[in-house]
């Protein structure tokens, strides 16, 4: 069972920067009277997180204001901030080269959506991407995997009527060790590199609860949805 996750919130919020003006990180904009982080970090207490790092970019120093300033016992906050916009995959490589994680293997999240699942049910030890149902009305990263759950397909941001990305994996320690840090992306190079290597990737399937804001569309409906699950925070 892991203890610590690393949060991606780097990113500029180019979609929903009508609600932002380029002024705050989409992690902070307010659902239910609360910085959207608040909920994740709410979530992942739950989960019996311990240890969070959150790697920064763009207006990053709001975001480490902001956990700076936040009471939640028995969780240590940490923030981590790029010298350049590094991707998804850039952006991890960025935090785990830091050594601030010690755990066997260490959960991700990304700071702009929630998937409200129980991440510590069972024991994992191969890199796993969570997966929840879409029917197509949504544009995500379609997974195709086989019947023992081994993803051999990753299609990022067309739309599926099928099992999609999450935005949640777990990863074991070790996995990055021969990889250098640069701009990459996790969805579009790293796992499909990956895939083409026969490399085992496990597929965690799940009908937990989802929402993202990262466009004015979902973030529209976020704020009920805070509110119709927020027994998952407390």
């Amino acid at each position: 069972m892991s203890s610590s996750a690393i949060i991606l919130a780097g990113g500029f919020g180019t979609r929903i920067s009508k609600i932002t003006k380029n002024r705050i990180p989409k992690s902070l904009i307010v659902v239910n009277n609360k910085p959207f982080i608040y909920w994740l970090i709410m979530h992942l207490k739950k989960n019996r997180i311990k240890n969070i790092i959150i790697s920064t970019g763009f207006r990053g120093d709001l975001i480490e204001s902001y956990v700076k300033n936040l009471d939640v016992s028995s969780i240590n906050i940490s923030c981590l901030r790029e010298d350049q916009p590094l991707g998804t995959a850039g952006a991890l490589l960025n935090v785990i080269n830091t050594k601030q994680i010690v755990d066997s293997g260490f959960f991700v999240f990304n700071g702009d959506s929630l998937f409200l699942n129980d991440f510590n049910n069972k024991k994992l030890s191969n890199l796993t991407i969570y997966a929840f149902r879409n029917f197509g009305d949504s544009v995500f990263g379609s997974l195709k995997f086989d019947s023992d759950l081994k993803l051999n397909g990753f299609y990022e941001k067309e739309k599926s009527d099928g099992y999609v990305n999450s935005g949640v994996y777990y990863f074991p320690s070790g996995l990055f060790e021969s990889v250098t840090i640069k701009p990459m992306s996790l969805e579009r190079e790293f796992f499909p590199e990956l895939i083409g290597k026969n490399f085992k990737i496990n597929v965690e399937v799940s009908n937990a609860p989802f929402i993202d804001i990262g466009t004015l569309e979902s973030y529209a409906k976020a704020t009920n949805f805070i509110k119709k699950y927020i027994t998952f925070f407390e």
